[in-house]
């Protein structure tokens, strides 16, 4: 874990029960071939509509066979890792905003294994981003914490990082569509002690939830998260912050891909 902002907002038990949900939910999209395994990046699943899809970011795609992508059957360790198999990707490219794509996911075998292994999220957990948000999550495994042995993937505890919005320069300009959130080269863990922070090689599709007020009397992590964007880049060099798409964005190619017929 990587605290850039406080979690004193949470008992340690609520901070388990936010964990186990966004450990079934938070999807390491693995990229094999001849030369490399390796966690390209993540995904969320989720359902529309009865259809199924998987939401992540566009770069991911550039340079590289989607024949190749696959995910764990599960979450969990020891997981053995299955190809997407038959989908469709659509991923916008008339503009450098469009850095998301969503596969929608047509292969019957592929569905059958991951659904009885992971979430898939509705509409109920997304929203547009408040200004007013003052704690935000993100979560994912880096490259550089995962290991693999013959077609089985090994996590480390899944990363989370809880953060607020960073109101520096950033490398571009900022548009509608842009969330910037705070990420250092060092940040408190679960005990309080400050730690380097991992490369975050692996975790740019990753979804951004924002904490919210709940709407229930029984407090519940679906009842607090709603995914408001998903996480793009990152500064390398001082890792000051993390850039993500925010959701109006992803509505949109969502859209396309339930309905892609031209206007």
């Amino acid at each position: 874990m990587a605290r850039c902002s406080s979690t004193a907002e949470f008992t340690d038990e609520e901070m388990g029960a936010i964990e186990r949900f966004l450990i079934s939910c938070t999807v390491p999209l693995i990229y094999q071939n001849a030369q490399r395994t390796c966690v390209l990046g993540t995904g969320t699943f989720f359902e529309v509509s009865d259809r199924h899809f998987l939401v992540t970011a566009g770069h991911l795609f550039e340079g590289i066979d989607p024949n190749n992508l696959g995910v764990p059957e599960r979450s969990g360790q020891d997981v053995h890792i299955v190809t997407i198999g038959h989908g469709t990707i659509y991923h916008p490219k008339d503009t450098d905003e469009h850095d998301v794509a969503v596969i929608e996911l047509l292969d019957t075998d592929f569905l059958r294994l991951v659904q009885s292994g992971w979430q898939f999220l509705s509409m109920a957990n997304v929203a547009t981003p408040d200004p007013t948000t003052t704690t935000y999550i993100v979560a994912g495994h880096p490259d550089e914490t995962v290991s693999y042995d013959s077609g089985v993937l090994r996590p480390a505890a899944l990363f989370q990082i809880y953060t607020g919005r960073y109101e520096g320069e950033v490398a571009s300009n900022r548009s509608k569509f842009d969330l910037y959130l705070r990420y250092g080269q060092q940040a408190s863990n679960t005990y309080g002690f400050k730690k380097d922070t991992p490369h975050l090689g692996g975790v740019s599709g990753a979804s951004v939830y924002a904490v919210t007020p709940s709407q229930s009397i029984i407090w519940a992590p679906e009842g607090i998260l709603r995914i408001v964007g998903i996480q793009v880049a990152f500064v390398n060099e001082s890792r000051k912050y993390l850039h993500a798409k925010t959701w109006p964005l992803v509505e949109h190619v969502l859209k396309l891909a339930l309905d892609p017929s031209p206007k």
